[in-house]
């Protein structure tokens, strides 16, 4: 008698166990078509943001008024722009530290490495990684669709409006 009430406590108490394990997302969805707003640094910024899944990026800034018109954009070149003027080059020239660049080199590592979902916080879901020595965080809902992305050594965290 106590051999199969044995058995069955472990079963209920294993059972138990798996459903307190929280529910992950299955991928990471690197699809982006959104507007966002970004505090980096001192300043707010806020515009356009469209990434595809292979890592092409289009960042536009259209806050601050003072930067209105500036945009970036990683395909097969890369092409800086400020209120139609626009200028190409093979390779992007902005230092590690500037705004665009570190959203893009987040991206890139998102679309190039497999999330590894590591615990859920609330109804969001956390990414953790590093790219040229900074440590980031990408926040998704239960589908994998990216919510926010910060970069504490940076100074930077960006929120997507309506992704």
């Amino acid at each position: 008698m106590k051999k199969p009430f044995a058995c069955i406590l472990m079963f209920l108490f294993l059972f138990a166990l798996t459903s307190c394990t929280p529910k992950l997302p299955n991928n990471l969805d690197t699809h982006i078509n959104s507007s966002y707003t970004a505090e980096y640094e001192d300043m707010t910024l806020e515009g356009m943001m469209i990434l595809s899944p292979e890592g092409q990026l289009y960042l536009d800034v259209s806050t601050p008024d003072e930067l209105y018109g500036l945009s970036f954009s990683w395909d097969e070149s890369f092409t800086i722009g400020f209120r139609g003027l626009n200028a190409s080059t093979e390779y992007g020239y902005l230092p590690d530290t500037a705004f665009a660049q570190i959203i893009k080199d987040v991206c890139d590592d998102l679309c190039q490495s497999d999330a590894d979902f590591c615990k859920s916080e609330g109804e969001l879901y956390l990414v953790k990684g590093a790219v040229k020595g900074k440590e980031y965080v990408v926040y998704t809902d239960i589908d994998g669709v990216i919510k926010r992305i910060i970069v504490p050594k940076s100074k930077l965290k960006l929120y997507l409006e309506n992704q």
